[in-house]
């Protein structure tokens, strides 16, 4: 089998994402004509790896990791998947907003995802309990988010989360 290890670095760097080899590197990755099978072996290198470093990360940073995850898996596998983050992870009051938000956003468009109803009621009473323990809960928010460039101007206030858990 030819040489495929510049195809394996442009896979990695993009993450399993077919958008991102497409956007970043054009026909240079399709010229490699890489079969189907390396690329699923590839990808549960790469599920496997970003798993273990949602384990060890904190803040901005691994919920960074938990897009990179939820977007090289089906849906259906990616609602599962927020739902027992949140159940399995203390998290600071920023993180569970973006985890949840994205997680109500998947249920918004349940037709386009054709989830099951079942899964969607589920799903939303898990929302609901997580914004009413937000609510009564102490506001926390990881560092890493202040120290993060293009949130600088953002209002971290307890007012504007709040309003953002509300929101939800």
């Amino acid at each position: 089998m030819k040489d495929l290890s510049e195809a394996k670095k442009i896979f990695f760097e993009s993450l399993a994402s077919s958008v991102a080899i497409d956007r970043n590197y054009g026909n240079k990755y399709r010229k490699f004509h890489v079969p189907k099978e390396i690329e699923k072996e590839w990808k549960e290198e790469i599920l496997k790896m970003l798993l273990n470093r949602i384990s060890i990360q904190k803040g901005s940073d691994r919920i960074d990791s938990v897009f990179a995850y939820i977007d090289i898996i089906d849906v259906d596998t990616a609602v599962v998947f927020l739902s027992n983050f949140l159940k399995e992870n203390i998290l600071d009051t920023f993180s569970s907003i973006i985890v949840l938000e994205t997680l109500k956003r998947y249920l918004s468009h349940a037709k386009t995802y054709s989830l099951s109803s079942d899964l969607i009621k589920k799903k939303k009473k898990i929302i609901d309990s997580y914004k009413d323990k937000l609510l009564t809960s102490k506001i926390t928010i990881d560092n890493s988010y202040k120290a993060n460039r293009y949130m600088k101007d953002y209002d971290f206030s307890d007012e504007n989360i709040i309003r953002r858990i509300n929101e939800i």
